[in-house]
């Protein structure tokens, strides 16, 4: 097949090629706008395993390896640390449940360097969540790892050092991203109209081809060679009439 033929079945089928996008468009604009406002931010952290009372292997692998900010993303996604994070809100005034805080707040680590990401509807619920997070692990160090652990206020057995800390959250799903997003989803649209149209087509080729048992003309036509001065070659086109 070449391009002219691509051409004219999508424009035997304009239609659906025009409306499969226009109507994504539509609805993602609109979901897009339906959507309430997210902020997000990500504070960086620097973690590593302290001193503790006594010779406790908490927080170190058999080889006596730092496991500590490994650990940590997993941790942090425990329910015991939604509601120590809880908790310390409640402490600063900022009352918030232990559901929201746990569908805001992840974290992540490359070696050392744990990274806290916290997405809200308000951009103040999220900077509170991230503090009281950094809180939480100064104040209770490594009884996450062991509730047996020798923690003490003065040796909580986790080094926490604040790399990066913004002042506030930004909007995530602001105009830009929505821009985006509707964009893509109509490109999407756009590709699955032409799919849908060369789908129709054959389909509907083939079933009239088999439902009206159509002969199959065979064509000989003459072709010259133009990269020799050979004799005219030939080739076979095959063609199938719509009509009777």
């Amino acid at each position: 097949m070449d391009l002219q033929l691509y051409g004219a079945i999508i424009r035997r089928y304009w239609l659906i090629v025009l409306v499969l996008p226009l109507i994504t468009l539509v609805v993602s604009l609109v979901t897009a706008l339906m959507q309430p406002p997210i902020y997000g931010l990500s504070a960086q952290m620097l973690v590593t395993r302290g001193l503790l009372a006594g010779d406790s292997m908490v927080g170190l692998t058999e080889a006596s390896e730092d496991k500590t900010a490994q650990d940590l993303p997993a941790i942090m996604n425990g329910s015991r640390f939604h509601n120590d994070v809880v908790e310390e809100l409640s402490r600063q005034d900022n009352p918030l449940d232990v559901a929201m805080v746990a569908n805001a707040l992840s974290a992540s680590n490359q070696d050392h360097v744990v990274t806290i990401a916290v997405q809200t509807s308000t951009p103040e619920a999220a900077i509170a969540i991230a503090q009281a997070a950094v809180v939480a692990l100064e104040t209770n160090g490594l009884s996450y790892w062991d509730d047996d652990a020798p923690v003490t206020p003065a040796l909580p057995g986790l080094n926490v050092a604040v790399l990066n800390f913004p002042t506030e959250a930004g909007q995530i799903n602001g105009l830009r991203s929505m821009a985006i997003e509707v964009l893509l989803r109509t490109f999407i649209g756009f590709i699955a109209g032409i799919g849908i149209v060369f789908f129709i087509h054959y389909f509907v080729t083939g079933r009239n081809l088999i439902a009206t048992n159509e002969p199959v003309s065979v064509v000989t036509l003459p072709r010259r060679d133009k990269s020799s001065d050979a004799d005219n070659r030939v080739f076979t086109a095959t063609i199938a009439s719509d009509d009777k």
